[in-house]
């Protein structure tokens, strides 16, 4: 435990030393008035001070405290570009410090600063697994929605307070998830109030079954593939309150009915720029609540009558 315990002290301090040193970079480069550096720096120290008692308080009545299970813990993302107008810091001109409740990896912080500040040169989600793609994404998502009342604190800190109607995920590099990455989203937000998901991949290889079972009680599911990506049956097995999916790219000539196995309360589907080439007489067969089916630039050889009576 005392190693954990120099590991987190060491990550304050120099989170500390991180804010003291953009501060300074601020009051030199004259982007902004003294007394507005001040107050936002005296905000996060006194608040990262406040953190770390806490922790440190309640690491004495733990016999097996980690610095990486679940707890409160806090990052810095600076303001470093003001040559163009970033819409994320609307008038902050000195960073956000995000309060979340479990521990962040240092790549995905990285990620982030260098996303919210329009950095050019740096090959988004490249180098990170499955797993720290999702809490990039996430992060990101739930920042964008707290920044306009935020006064530079975002508290994410109670997974229940943090509603989310809308899971985005951008263009990435990402090629591959593990079966259970996307179980990491319950830790962060209300799963309760996800409604929506809106995935955009163009690297990736392969979708597994179950991939998105993590996501149950959304009720709206968009994919969007760029590159030729294995989609494996029941991959959207899991989804029972799914709705509506919306899909495109798609990379396989035939689907099976497998492939729609565990969608019985979807009612739309919608298939669009993908090369599917047959239909066959039981390929939405699974789908006993479908009433509405839409087909966007497809090139279809052959469609069973049966498979849409």
């Amino acid at each position: 435990m005392v190693e954990y315990i120099k590991d987190y002290l060491k990550y304050y301090e120099n989170l500390k030393n991180e804010i003291d040193i953009h501060a300074e970079k601020l009051i030199l480069s004259s982007q902004c008035e003294l007394d507005t550096i001040n107050l936002y720096r005296s905000k996060f120290l006194n608040k990262i001070q406040s953190i770390t008692a806490t922790i440190l308080k309640n690491s004495k009545n733990q016999s097996n405290f980690n610095f990486n299970q679940e707890q409160i813990f806090c990052f810095f993302v600076p303001r470093t570009n003001f040559e163009i107008d970033l819409k994320i810091f609307h008038s902050n001109i000195f960073g956000f410090l995000i309060i979340a409740n479990h521990f962040i990896d240092q790549i995905v912080i990285k990620f982030l600063k260098k996303d919210f500040n329009k950095e050019i040169g740096f090959k988004r989600q490249i180098l990170l697994a499955g797993k720290d793609v999702i809490i990039l994404n996430l992060f990101r998502n739930l920042i964008e929605n707290r920044t306009n009342n935020s006064e530079g604190l975002i508290d994410l800190s109670d997974s229940n307070s943090n509603l989310l109607e809308k899971f985005v995920i951008k263009r990435n590099f990402i090629e591959s998830f593990d079966k259970y990455d996307f179980e990491v989203v319950k830790k962060f937000i209300n799963l309760n109030q996800l409604i929506h998901c809106d995935f955009e991949f163009n690297s990736l290889q392969e979708i597994q079954e179950n991939l998105f079972s993590g996501l149950n009680g959304i009720k709206k599911f968009s994919l969007q593939l760029e590159e030729e990506c294995s989609l494996k049956d029941k991959c959207f097995d899991g989804l029972n309150s799914l709705e509506s999916i919306f899909l495109e790219g798609i990379f396989c000539t035939e689907i099976s009915k497998e492939f729609f196995c565990g969608l019985t309360n979807l009612s739309h589907l919608e298939i669009s720029y993908s090369n599917i080439l047959n239909l066959g007489k039981t390929t939405f067969d699974e789908l006993p609540n479908l009433n509405c089916l839409k087909f966007i630039s497809n090139d279809f050889e052959s469609i069973s009558d049966s498979s849409i009576k």
